[in-house]
C-alpha cells in the first residue's frame, strides 16, 4: 500500500515541520506501508502539483487546523481529480471537534482521523483501510451516509511512539517564528500532551485535558539525534507548558548539562509554573528565551478567560527570568469578550512594564472546540474558516462575535505593536545591548515578527 502524506500549503514566511504528518508517516512505514511526505508549506508548492505527486498513491493523509481547512479542502479535490479511486484521509484539531460537519463540508475527503492518530494509523494500514466500523477514532463515508466510530483513548505512553520521520523532511526549508533562532537548521519539539488549565479560549479536541510526557531519558535520545545525526543547532520545545512538571523540567535540564548536549532552546510555558532555581537551571542548561501567555494587563480580562493567573505573578515570572539571563516573549490577545478601550490601553501599558524582550499581539479568536466557539457557534454559519487565524490581525472581526465595544480591533493590534516597539527607550535598549552576532540576529528577527505581525 502506497501513502502519501500532505501538509497543505499555507502563505508563510516562517514554515514550521508539520510533526504531526511526519510522526504518523513513521508508524505507518512501520506498520508495512510505503509511505511518502510532501510539505505543500516548506516546498512551495500548489495543490495541483502536490496532487500530481501524490497520484501513484492508494492513499492520500492530510493534516489541517482551522486556517488551513479551505487549503486541504482544495488539495482534497485536486486528489479525486486526478485520481478518483483514491482514499483521502484528513486529521487535525478542526476535523476532530467537527467531524461529521467536516465531511459534509468536502465530498472529496473520504474519513476523517478524530484525535491522536498514530494507534489509528497503525489500525489502518494493518487492515488496509478496510472494515472501518470495527476501528476507533473515525469519521467516514459508508454508502452515502456519514458514520462516526467511538473516540480512540488517549496514548498513555509517549516513550512508545518512534521518532517523526524526520529523513522525509527537508530541514533547510523550515525557519523558527521571529524573535526565536540564534542558529539553523533549527527543528522543533513536542515532549509532552495535554494541557489541564480551562483557558476558554483553547481548543483541546487532539490532545486532550490530560498532562502525559515523555520521560527525560526519550527526550535526550532524540535530541542527541537531532544533533548528531541530522545537525540540528537549535531547538524548540512547543509543549503548551514545558515547566507544568518542574521535576521533569529539572531533571531534563540536568541530562543536558551532564551529556554536554550544547544546543540552544527556547520553550513555551506560564508564569505561575517557574521559580528562580529552574530558571537557572534552564539557562545553564542552554535555554534563551521562553514565552509566556500573559494575554492581557487587565485583571477583568484575565479573569474573563479563566487564564488562572494574576498580573503579579507575570510581573513575578518576568523579573525572575530577566535576573537568570533568559530572554522574554509576552503573547497578549486583545478583543477578548468584555475588553473595553480602557482594558485594551491598560494592556499596552502592563506590556511595557514588565520588561519583555518581545511582545506579539494578536487577536482573540473562538476556534472550534473551545468554549469560546460554544459562546459564539450560531454565528458561525457560512464562517470563512481561513480568517481563523489569531496572528492574522486583518481577517476577523471580534467586536461582531463577542459583542465587544471595540470596533476596528486590527487598529487597535497595530497601535499595540508600534507602541511597544517603537519607544525611544526599548529601541536605544535592543541597539547598545547587543553584545554579539546572536543578539544581532535576534533583533532583526524580532524585527521581521515586527512587520509579518502588522500585514
Amino acid at each position: 500500500m502506497k501513502i502519501s502524506f500532505i501538509n497543505p500549503p499555507i502563505r508563510t514566511s516562517f514554515p514550521q515541520p508539520p510533526l504531526g504528518l511526519a510522526l504518523l508517516a513513521a508508524i505507518a512505514e512501520k506498520s508495512g506501508a510505503s509511505v511518502r511526505l510532501f510539505d505543500g508549506t516548506a516546498l512551495g508548492f500548489s495543490n495541483e502539483r502536490l496532487a500530481r505527486e501524490a497520484s501513484g498513491s492508494d492513499v492520500v493523509c492530510m493534516g489541517a487546523m482551522t486556517s488551513s481547512l479551505s487549503s486541504a479542502f482544495s488539495l482534497a479535490k485536486e486528489v479525486k481529480k486526478l485520481n478518483p479511486g483514491a482514499i483521502v484521509v484528513l486529521g487535525g484539531p478542526h476535523a476532530s471537534i467537527l467531524p461529521k460537519e467536516t465531511l459534509r463540508e468536502c465530498d472529496a475527503i473520504d474519513i476523517v482521523v478524530k484525535g491522536e492518530g498514530e494507534g489509528t494509523i497503525a489500525e489502518l494500514v494493518k487492515c488496509e483501510f478496510k472494515r472501518l466500523g470495527k476501528i476507533s477514532g473515525l469519521a467516514f463515508r459508508d454508502n452515502g451516509k456519514i458514520t462516526e466510530t467511538p473516540d480512540r483513548p488517549l496514548i498513555h505512553d509517549l516513550d512508545s511512539l518512534p521518532f517523526p520521520a524526520y529523513n522525509l523532511l527537508d530541514l533547510r526549508k523550515y525557519r523558527p517564528y521571529p524573535p526565536h533562532g540564534k542558529s539553523l537548521p533549527f527543528m522543533p519539539m513536542l515532549t509532552s500532551r495535554g494541557c489541564p488549565f480551562k483557558c476558554v479560549y483553547c481548543s483541546k479536541p487532539v490532545f486532550g485535558n490530560r498532562f502525559r510526557t515523555q520521560s527525560p531519558k526519550r527526550v535526550m535520545e532524540e535530541l542527541a539525534y537531532l544533533k548528531e545525526k541530522l545537525g540540528v543547532r537549535e531547538v524548540m520545545f512547543y509543549d503548551d507548558s514545558f515547566s507544568l512538571d518542574q521535576k521533569r523540567t529539572a531533571e531534563l535540564c540536568k541530562m543536558m548539562l551532564e551529556g554536554k548536549l550544547g544546543l540552544p532552546w527556547s520553550c513555551e510555558t506560564r508564569v505561575n509554573l517557574v521559580s528562580p532555581e529552574l530558571l537557572g537551571l534552564m539557562k545553564k542548561a542552554g535555554c534563551y528565551m521562553i514565552s509566556y501567555g500573559v494575554e492581557s494587563g487587565s485583571p477583568k480580562i484575565l479573569a474573563n478567560l479563566r487564564k488562572g493567573i494574576t498580573v503579579e505573578q507575570v510581573e513575578k515570572a518576568f523579573s525572575e527570568t530577566r535576573k537568570a539571563g533568559i530572554k522574554t516573549v509576552a503573547y497578549f490577545m486583545l478583543g477578548s469578550p468584555g475588553e473595553t478601550q480602557e482594558t485594551v490601553d491598560k494592556t499596552i501599558a502592563f506590556s511595557q512594564s514588565i520588561g519583555a524582550d518581545f511582545a506579539q499581539f494578536s487577536v482573540c479568536t473562538p476556534l472550534p472546540g473551545s468554549e469560546l466557539f460554544s459562546m459564539v457557534k450560531d454565528k458561525m454559519k457560512g464562517a470563512d474558516w481561513s480568517s481563523f487565524n489569531y496572528a492574522d490581525i486583518t481577517r476577523l472581526d471580534t467586536s461582531l462575535l463577542f459583542g465587544s465595544e471595540i470596533k476596528d480591533i486590527a487598529a487597535q493590534t497595530r497601535k499595540a505593536y508600534t507602541s511597544f516597539y517603537l519607544r525611544p527607550g526599548y529601541l536605544a535598549g535592543r541597539l547598545f545591548g547587543m553584545r554579539s552576532l546572536e543578539d544581532v540576529k535576534m533583533n532583526l528577527n524580532g524585527l521581521r515578527m515586527l512587520k509579518s505581525m502588522m500585514g
